[in-house]
């Protein structure tokens, strides 16, 4: 796990290393040289190639510093300011981080390397709504106390327990033109996640306590309010209130979600004069709920005839290393939770290579959707050709050499 590096630090370690003479390996796209230090103020760090090796950079090229200082290993980023054959000064980095555990790092792709994403969901096309969150449909772990051995099993043990625990209670299916009808539907169908209100009066939670995600927080509706215009918040209040006002008091609204689609919604209610409790317990019941019966609805082939062609999606690569990749998704394209396996179509030139990508991060920015992949069951021939592609070849021979 990498530790960033604080600015007083920073100075220390790199104006130390520099009067070592440290080796650094300094890496672009395609190309790996290894330098020494040789001094360093707070505008520049220069370097100067060892064995022969000619530091042939373009001025404002974005680069990768890679060093061990007193056993540990340290990694920056910066831009190239000069570089001659015989000398290199890179502008001082303003980030610098210590314990890199990648063996290989990452660095800026060449131009000829591509990534297709291509979805277990086989490019359905149904008529549901299409949610922001994407997710496999697997047998479950958590059963909630549910009969799994069949469908019919599954139901009527749903509505059994469903009726002990709540005073309202229904599952909607969209099918046949019967879309979303009601706000909580439309909110849970957009994000493809649980809409949970314990109390009309307090609203959305302000937090949600699942690591993976499964619940809409009061800050998530404000982030993406031109999904049903500036008031949202307003027209949640005023629903709220409107559901408080015919007795309910407490709801759940929980996506049935079947890879980017949302096909239905699990609803559960208590109202004000009941004395049953209503907390998260509602909705791990009703979670289970809905992905033992996506996963029923898959076994059972209930979607097949709508599978078109499989379409990948192209996705931006950021940077990458033979082992692992960084990928940029435009708005719109559905998202990925942390361990979640892709299958990829990587190019290289004009070969392509199927592997598995696994999302280990996940990041918003300006709209986009980054996500770190590591790359499984890619040819060991595929990871050469990526790893000469961007390091060299040279370097190619002898990498994961820390960083």
């Amino acid at each position: 796990m990498a530790a960033r590096i604080e600015r007083v630090e920073r100075e220390f370690i790199i104006f130390t290393a520099a009067e070592g003479k440290t080796v650094a390996r300094i890496q672009a796209q395609g190309r790996t040289i290894a330098c020494a230090m040789e001094s360093a103020d707070r505008s520049l760090v220069r370097f100067t190639p060892k064995d022969g090796e000619a530091a042939v950079f373009k001025t404002w090229e974005k680069v990768s510093v890679y060093f061990d200082f007193r056993g540990q290993a340290f990694v920056f980023e910066s831009t190239i300011r000069k570089s001659g054959h015989q000398s290199l000064e890179i502008a001082y980095p303003e980030s610098m981080y210590r314990g890199m555990s990648r063996k290989w790092p990452r660095v800026r792709p060449p131009r000829d390397l591509s990534l297709d994403l291509i979805l277990p969901d086989g490019g359905l096309d149904l008529s549901c709504p299409v949610s922001r969150e994407y997710t496999e449909v697997d047998l479950p772990e958590s059963r909630g106390g549910l009969k799994a051995d069949s469908l019919g099993h599954l139901i009527e043990s749903f509505k059994a327990k469903a009726e002990e625990l709540t005073d309202e209670n229904h599952v909607i299916m969209f099918k046949e033109g019967r879309g979303p009808q009601d706000l909580g539907e439309q909110i849970v169908s957009n994000y493809g996640r649980a809409l949970f209100i314990p109390s009309v009066l307090s609203g959305l939670p302000l937090v949600d306590p699942y690591p993976e995600g499964r619940v809409i927080t009061k800050a998530r509706l404000e982030d993406f309010t031109d999904d049903f215009g500036l008031s949202s918040s307003a027209r949640l209040g005023a629903f709220l209130d409107e559901k408080g006002l015919s007795g309910m008091e407490a709801a759940l609204w929980c996506p049935v979600r079947y890879y980017r689609y949302t096909i239905g919604v699990v609803y559960l209610a208590k109202n004000r004069d009941s004395k049953r409790p209503f907390d998260f317990r509602m909705l791990d019941f009703a979670w289970d709920f809905s992905r033992l019966l996506a996963w029923f609805l898959k076994s059972y082939g209930y979607f097949d005839g709508g599978k078109p062609e499989s379409a990948p999606r192209r996705g931006a690569i950021v940077d990458a290393s033979p082992t692992g990749i960084l990928v940029g998704l435009g708005a719109g394209q559905p998202r990925f939770k942390a361990g979640s396996r892709i299958n990829l179509l990587l190019g290289i030139g004009a070969s392509r290579h199927a592997c598995i990508g696994r999302v280990v991060r996940h990041f918003e920015e300006d709209g986009r959707s980054y996500y770190g992949l590591v790359m499984e069951n890619l040819d060991p021939a595929a990871m050469t050709l990526l790893s000469q592609g961007l390091y060299g070849a040279e370097a190619a021979l002898v990498g994961g050499q820390g960083g």
